[in-house]
């Protein structure tokens, strides 16, 4: 458990806790604006960080800054077009806006060119369209299920419980 030293700053087994873990510590008992200063300052200095730009990005959706939270994923993508759980993690915020269902698709599309197994790449394809196109869902959540593991196959599982009904 991460505890404060007398400056404030947060620690663990006496080391200071990486700028992540740290901002997601400070959000978590409620200490917004210290967690975004946190995580701003990491990524001025490592402007290439996709973990940071992850982390942020979270942050200011959460703060209901959707732009910035878009530019720091967008920005994350172009930097590692590879890493799913990026692309995922800008997928659901596109889906969320109220033009964004096309350009999600759009780049699950893209990714699943890339890697035609991936099963996070798959089960996000199906949350994002469950409710307009299930059947395609319920394709999309059967083949995360096939190739996923852990929570993803477990998540992937409960989508096509669903789905199936």
């Amino acid at each position: 458990m991460a505890k404060a030293n007398r400056d404030g700053e947060l620690r663990e087994g006496g080391q200071p806790l990486p700028a992540c873990a740290q901002g997601l510590a400070l959000l978590t008992v409620g200490r917004v604006e210290e967690a975004r200063e946190v995580l701003e300052e990491a990524l001025a200095r490592s402007p290439l960080s996709i973990e940071v730009r992850r982390t942020l990005a979270r942050l200011r959706a959460a703060m209901g800054d959707g732009a910035g939270a878009q530019r720091l994923l967008e920005g994350a993508v172009q930097l590692a077009p590879r890493d799913m759980a990026t692309v995922c993690d800008l997928v659901l915020l596109y889906a969320r806006q109220r033009d964004g269902m096309a350009r999600a698709r759009r780049l699950l599309d893209a990714a699943l060119e890339v890697n035609e197994t991936e099963a996070l790449t798959h089960l996000t394809y199906a949350r994002v369209v469950a409710q307009d196109a299930p059947t395609q869902a319920l394709f999309h959540a059967r083949q995360a299920l096939a190739h996923g593991d852990g929570e993803v196959r477990e998540a992937a599982a409960w989508w096509v419980r669903r789905l199936a009904s």
